[in-house]
């Protein structure tokens, strides 16, 4: 038996609420896919109130089989200042009734927003009542997107709202029905209405006795239908489309088969000629016909397996299709019930091209020689292959070197480049670092400069060693396996006198929180008796250091403090033995506290942009100084660096996607200084690449060819 999530790993790629799933979706630029789970002999229903990133694609089982239910309270889904959303095959219901409630809603400027086969309104198998509180989709402050394919209905008020003036909504294929109105823009905003099913006029389904299909100045849109779409049941939330003769229907819905052939293809397979409006293609049963004379008949059977040949290529450019790289060579498989219908196989394949992508190709052949001859039907998978180990280079401590510090730097370059299978393009796939020091295993982390792609990776680490001769060797593992090491080195520690030193924060560095705890290390001339470590603050002691190990000669140790206001602090460490005549001894480092975040300017370009943008403004930042400014145009959901020069005047250069229409996007400007802090700005700028769309003239009158006499008054209707 398989479950959904074999394979996965809990908290990481598997979750038990649709929200911690979300939250997990990595902060850079692409686009991410959300599968939700459906429930099989009842819907699986998620309540709770989701909040959608940029760059998702939340996808349910199923609008009959997944649900998210609202509980109630607020919005069921919040797209706030998000672009490149989707949202697909839900039930989202049960949303709150407050005047921004909705069961979908899109504010902040979101654009690229797609809601596509869902019920938006319906009925939660876990609520008395259905439908959202207020609003089934809202559209605001500049967002823009479209809604095809959904069935909106049993909200207690507007199926579909857009507001502001520059926000927008492509609506098609949609069944926007039993709502207390249909589409409203009266607070402004454009609704491009066009082959949806319209109809919010029956006085039982108007709670609120507005009972209108349009509020503001949309209006009938191309190829709409304004009947009864006659649902399976909606008293009881079933917003199937009913077939004459099926449950309690007497007819048929008019959106079955609603869609023009002409106005949207393909249709589902199954879905006859023309496409159905709402969330459910309704799909016929194929047909088998049997032909022939009456006789003996006979049972279909299969030869049995003969055998299974396998090939293995590498593909140096994975935009080539698996049909186009099929193997020049074939090996035999063995297999496990070789002549039944179905058997396992088993081979070995060695990569023989080197490091890279590799597809792996399988050839059945049955008892009667019949062999598959498409090559697509051949390809099984594809998989990155590394046989080649790190390039481990031990940069400190060097050869015999003797170190007097309290802690001896360990510090490796690490060389492992894997193709992709991308022209030009490689993955750094080590997995793990660590130093040997004499037979002890002590755990490196990646330096926070990290190198460019194909250049050497920093690793380093601190440790703190008794006086003696100590042999250090930098071992580097990557994701396949491999293992490569550095040349061994000899270093050896000596100590002069009593030192404790400051490991983190590093000295010198900025801090944002007054309340932190110092970490570090020590070591002693003395071994009699128990070391001891004094942290003063700017001169006041702050008490004594809790020691790892306060016999040993050398160990490290830990302090809270805290340091009063922003500015230079000084720290001093005190170093002393209970026994022994070793004399106590100071050191010192600096941290700077800096808890106000750096100022900043963004000056937005005005009215509507195109091609490519120049962003400007300044930042800086006083106590601890300007570390960067970046720029996001997805909500923040990823940055890039802008170029920032030595007065902290920055500049980014954008350029938005050609096929955006008239869409706001909304930027954010971040300045970071070095301790951390954050400023935001944000604003939304509006981009437009498309020219207008061309009008098409639909009737003339007096007809085109006609001989009139001057003047006559000619009627020209355009759509």
């Amino acid at each position: 038996e398989q479950c959904l999530n074999d394979g996965l790993e809990w908290q990481v790629t598997a979750f038990d609420t649709i929200q911690d799933a979300v939250n997990n979706v990595p902060d850079i630029d692409g686009i991410w896919t959300v599968g939700v789970a459906g429930g099989v002999s009842q819907p699986a229903v998620y309540h709770e109130q989701v909040a959608l990133p940029s760059g998702v694609r939340l996808i349910g089982a199923g609008a009959d089989s997944t649900v998210i239910d609202g509980d109630d309270t607020g919005s069921a889904l919040t797209l706030d200042g998000v672009t490149h959303v989707e949202i697909t095959g839900f039930t989202i219901t049960d949303a709150g009734e407050e005047a921004t409630d909705a069961g979908i809603a899109v504010t902040g400027a979101s654009n690229n927003i797609t809601i596509t086969y869902n019920i938006i309104g319906g009925l939660s198998p876990d609520s008395q009542f259905p439908g959202n509180g207020n609003y089934g989709v809202l559209f605001a402050n500049g967002s823009t997107g479209a809604l095809t394919f959904n069935t909106i209905a049993l909200n207690y008020s507007t199926g579909v709202v857009v507001q502001d003036d520059a926000s927008w909504l492509h609506a098609r294929y949609n069944i926007i029905a039993l709502n207390d109105s249909g589409l409203d823009n009266s607070a402004g905003g454009q609704i491009f209405n066009a082959y949806n099913l319209v109809y919010n006029t029956d006085g039982d389904w108007c709670l609120q006795y507005t009972c209108l299909d349009y509020l503001g100045s949309v209006e009938k849109g191309p190829g709409e239908i304004n009947q009864d779409p006659l649902f399976m049941d909606a008293d009881n939330g079933d917003l199937q489309l009913c077939i004459s003769g099926v449950g309690n229907c007497s007819g048929k819905s008019p959106a079955i088969d609603g869609i023009p052939a002409a106005n949207y293809q393909p249709v589902p397979t199954g879905g006859g000629l023309e496409a159905d409006m709402g969330y459910q293609e309704l799909l016929a049963l194929p047909a088998t016909l049997l032909l022939g004379k009456e006789g003996n008949s006979c049972g279909l059977g299969s030869a049995g397996v003969a055998s299974v040949q396998v090939g293995l290529v590498y593909v140096p450019d994975s935009s080539v299709s698996a049909s186009q790289t099929p193997p020049s060579s074939w090996q035999n498989a063995t297999l496990a019930t070789a002549g039944e219908a179905g058997s396992y196989w088993t081979t070995n394949v060695t990569p023989g091209s080197g490091d890279g992508l590799y597809r792996l190709y399988t050839r059945p052949k049955d008892a009667a020689d019949n062999l598959a001859s498409q090559v697509s039907d051949w390809y099984r998978a594809a998989f990155i292959a590394d046989g080649t180990p790190p390039a481990v280079t031990l940069v400190a401590p060097t050869a015999n070197m003797t170190s007097t510090a309290p802690a001896v730097t360990l510090a490796a370059n690490v060389l492992d480049w894997t193709p992709t299978g991308v022209p030009g393009e490689s993955s750094f796939t080590v997995d793990d670092v660590t130093f040997l020091v004499d037979s002890t295993v002590v755990t490196a982390t990646q330096a926070v400069t990290v190198a460019s792609a194909g250049q050497p990776q920093r690793y380093e680490t601190q440790v703190a060693l008794e006086n003696g001769t100590h042999t250090v060797t930098a071992v580097a593992t990557d994701l396949a396996g491999n293992v490569g090491q550095s040349s061994p080195v000899s270093v050896t520690v000596v100590t002069v006198q009593n030192q404790a030193a400051l490991a983190n924060p590093a000295p010198g560095s900025a801090v944002n929180e007054a309340s932190l705890t110092l970490q570090g290390y020590v070591h002693f001339q003395d071994a009699e008796g128990d070391g001891q470590v004094e942290v003063l603050v700017d001169n006041v002691s702050q008490g004594t250091a809790t020691l790892a190990d306060s016999t040993a000669q050398a160990t490290s140790w830990a302090m809270p403090v805290t340091l009063s206001g922003d500015g230079s602090h000084t720290i001093t460490l005190r170093a002393s033995r209970t026994a022994g005549t070793s004399a106590p001894a100071d050191s010192t480092a600096t941290l700077v506290l800096d808890t106000t975040g750096p100022s900043i300017t963004f000056d937005p370009p005005t009215g509507t942009v195109t091609r490519t943008v120049t962003l400007d403004g300044s930042a800086s930042d006083a106590t601890s100084g300007l570390a960067a400014v970046s720029v996001s145009v997805d909500g923040g959901h990823s940055y890039q660096n802008a170029t920032v020069d030595s007065s902290g005047n920055w500049t980014f250069d954008w350029e938005p996607d050609l096929g955006n229409d008239y869409a706001g996007f909304p930027v954010r400007v971040r300045a970071l200084d070095s301790a951390g802090n954050a400023t935001v700005d944000s604003a939304t700028v509006t981009v437009d690449n498309l020219g207008p769309t061309p009008i098409s003239l639909v009737s003339v009158s007096p007809q085109e060819g006609s001989h009139i006499q001057a003047p006559t008054a000619v009627n020209l209707e355009w759509l």
